[in-house]
């Protein structure tokens, strides 16, 4: 058999072959195909979740970078009922999704804040050994407002240096907010009250005030949760 011969026969079966071989190629990107959701709301500036975490965002806004298929949104208010459904994503492609918010059939009570404290009422409870401790005691808030947190104290000699005050929201469940005051010496035995006007997210559900939050006064106490006040909101 000739030379000729065989590379002719080689030629076609190379052809025959390829003929049925698949052209192109997959990628595992197909899997991971990205779009965006554009998400209002009646009334606007409601918190969105998405596959139940927190994005960050209140309405309108728009979230991209969301993986192809079917999500789901809850949107959350003060005031207001939670509205939830679904979406689905398509690859490139920016979907909508809108929520009708109703409002709560119990209104939301106002808490009336307390009476300011200008003047702190010396009431030292401390041990012989000379030393302060700091102890949280309540957070004022009206209007959507923080308005003022009530701290002391309770130990029986002043603070010398300066030292923190904080406020957090939500602390327990992202996302979160928080507020710094320092406090400058010397603080003398007694209850304070610090006037503020903190500006409260409608997401809140939780206010926490830390006193003294790097630890780095040498108190009486050594139980660090005295250092601590949470309450609910509102």
């Amino acid at each position: 058999m000739s030379r000729g011969f065989m590379c002719v026969v080689l030629c076609f079966s190379i052809i025959f072959v390829m003929q049925f071989m698949p052209i192109g190629c997959n990628s595992d990107d197909d899997d991971d195909g990205r779009g965006a959701i554009e998400v209002g709301s009646s009334p606007q500036g409601a918190y969105v979740y998405l596959d139940g975490q927190g994005t960050g965002r209140h309405t309108p806004t728009t979230i991209s970078e969301v993986a192809v298929g079917v999500h789901a949104i809850r949107l959350t208010m003060s005031g207001y009922q939670d509205y939830s459904g679904s979406v689905t994503v398509y690859e490139g492609e920016t979907s909508s999704f809108f929520g009708e918010l109703d409002p709560d059939d119990q209104p939301t009570p106002t808490n009336t804040p307390e009476t300011p404290t200008p003047t702190p009422t010396v009431t030292p409870t401390g041990t012989p050994n000379e030393k302060p401790n700091l102890h949280a005691i309540s957070i004022q808030t009206s209007g959507g407002h923080i308005t003022s947190f009530t701290w002391e104290n309770n130990g029986n000699a002043p603070v010398t240096q300066v030292f923190e005050c904080m406020l957090y929201s939500n602390v327990e469940d992202p996302p979160y907010y928080c507020w710094g005051f320092n406090i400058n010496p010397p603080v003398a035995p007694g209850v304070y009250t610090t006037p503020c006007n903190i500006a409260l997210p409608a997401v809140t559900y939780q206010l926490c005030l830390i006193v003294d939050t790097a630890d780095a006064i040498d108190e009486s106490n050594d139980d660090w949760s005295d250092n601590v006040f949470c309450r609910d909101y509102p």
